[in-house]
């Protein structure tokens, strides 16, 4: 005889007389519970059961056993962490407060010819090493070539320089801001490997480069391989 039926945390509690226990499935997307079983006549218009089909013993205890969800995958969690730090690795170190601050007295001061930037000692943060200012004395090619000067054959550096170069036929001059990832061959691995996956947070930070070189060799970082970037030819 049935004595109750209630909701109880989003699966169906029944209760009944009688010592025999079964399991049972409730109601469509609901997780199986076992409870006592109700009267027949409620089991053939209610619950898909066939009562008279055998049935091995249950020897469940009698109270009520309802479905507890199984905690978040352990997998899915690393996962988040190793796709969050993957991320990470990519995006490179942080950057030192002057280092947009120089990049910008640079771009509207138009006042300094070029800036250095190298890693911290504990390679935490990329910072300005050096910034020189133009020197009217100098030819344009001149200037560059003291800028080339300033790179380490075995240390790599990122630098901006404000690239000056003359217009055929005497109209004129222009300047081009441009970006440098220097990652000269006999630099140690360890560093080239940091300048590669920091690059890309320093470059994004600096907005109004005209262009970018990466540079293995100084052949690669020539006046003239700059100058065909722009002018199509060398100046005279």
């Amino acid at each position: 005889m049935l004595r109750s039926a209630k909701q109880c945390s989003g699966v169906e509690e029944l209760s009944g007389v009688g010592e025999e226990q079964l399991h049972c499935f409730p109601r469509a997307g609901l997780q199986p519970v076992v409870v006592t079983p109700p009267a027949p006549h409620f089991l053939s218009s209610h619950l898909p059961l066939d009562l008279s089909l055998p049935r091995s013993p249950n020897k469940h205890s009698g109270k009520l056993k309802f479905y507890q969800p199984p905690p978040p995958s352990l997998h899915r969690t690393n996962l988040q962490v190793l796709t969050y730090s993957s991320v990470m690795s990519r995006s490179g170190i942080g950057l030192a407060k002057d280092v947009v601050e120089n990049f910008e007295e640079l771009k509207l001061g138009k006042k300094l010819a070029y800036i250095l930037y190298n890693f911290s000692p504990d390679n935490k943060v990329i910072a300005v090493e050096k910034k020189v200012e133009k020197d009217a004395q100098k030819t344009p090619k001149e200037q560059y070539e003291e800028f080339i000067d300033a790179l380490p054959a075995t240390q790599c550096r990122y630098a901006i320089y404000d690239f000056t170069y003359d217009l055929p036929n005497g109209e004129g001059t222009r300047n081009k801001i441009v970006f440098f990832a220097w990652s000269p061959d006999d630099a140690p691995v360890r560093n080239k490997m940091l300048c590669a996956s920091s690059k890309d947070s320093l470059r994004r930070s600096l907005t109004g480069v005209a262009a970018e070189i990466q540079g293995t060799d100084y052949s690669e970082i020539t006046f003239d391989v700059v100058l065909q970037r722009f002018a199509g030819k060398q100046t005279t």
